[in-house]
């Protein structure tokens, strides 16, 4: 899973998860209208961009954003944003 941010690190933290059907290219038109977060959309795996991972499972998906907000966020998050695949990975 890639974590593709945007905006100031000191801003409240706003994670955007797109769904199956689709790609985090979908959130690319929302983008400036979130300037007062610090935006981290997550790629799924299988869904990348960049990268060539195949999609294991929610509670895969789920462990990998648990461990990135730990690591990069100090265990804080403002607010979970999915769709589809991607909203029953943030329920």
């Amino acid at each position: 899973m890639r974590f593709v941010t945007h905006g100031d690190h000191g801003n409240r933290s706003l994670m955007l998860i797109h769904g199956m059907a689709n790609s985090s290219d979908l959130f690319d038109e929302i983008l400036p209208y979130l300037r007062d977060y610090y935006v981290i959309v997550c790629e799924l795996d299988g869904h990348s961009r960049t990268e060539d991972r195949t999609f294991i499972s929610i509670s895969d998906s789920c462990r990998k954003i648990e461990q990135y907000v730990q690591k990069n966020l100090n265990g804080k998050l403002y607010g979970l944003l999915g769709f589809s695949l991607g909203g029953s990975i943030a329920t």
